[in-house]
């Protein structure tokens, strides 16, 4: 019996001291940092553009002339019932509008996310106070 003891402090012992190794050996390293993804920079054509669109207050066709026109409803837009209507121009990522209510004024957007049906932007300036944001358009099939 004192033998099967012995035998048994020794591998309790023995298990306590592999347990003891193995946490020294792992030690964290401090100079290991995860990598961050680099994000695509977003660019946006007239092309691209070109078609209709739902944005928070209605309806928007883009034109490959750079022209555009607004509607409160879908309908009322391939009627030709326009609540607005102007041009565009796009640089990179960023959309500059024009339109027949604020006249010069001009307002620009940049994008923020691109998906195959959905594009979301944010004011970069806005020179006429009446002017509808645009802080996204999904595509109309």
């Amino acid at each position: 019996m004192k033998t099967m003891k012995t035998i048994l402090t020794l591998i309790i012992v023995f298990v306590l001291a592999l347990a003891a190794c193995s946490n020294a050996a792992v030690a964290p390293d401090a100079t290991v940092t995860p990598a961050t993804p680099t994000p695509l920079p977003l660019t946006l054509t007239v092309e691209e553009l070109v078609g209709f669109w739902k944005d928070v207050d209605g309806y928007i066709e883009f034109k490959p002339d750079g022209t555009w026109a607004f509607a409160t409803t879908l309908d009322a837009l391939k009627a030709g019932t326009l609540y607005a209507q102007g041009t565009i121009s796009v640089e990179g990522d960023e959309l500059t509008i024009l339109d027949d209510i604020c006249g010069s004024l001009i307002g620009v957007y940049r994008l923020e996310t691109k998906a195959e049906n959905k594009l979301t932007f944010t004011q970069v300036k806005e020179e006429c106070v009446g002017r509808r944001r645009l802080p996204f358009l999904e595509r109309i099939p």
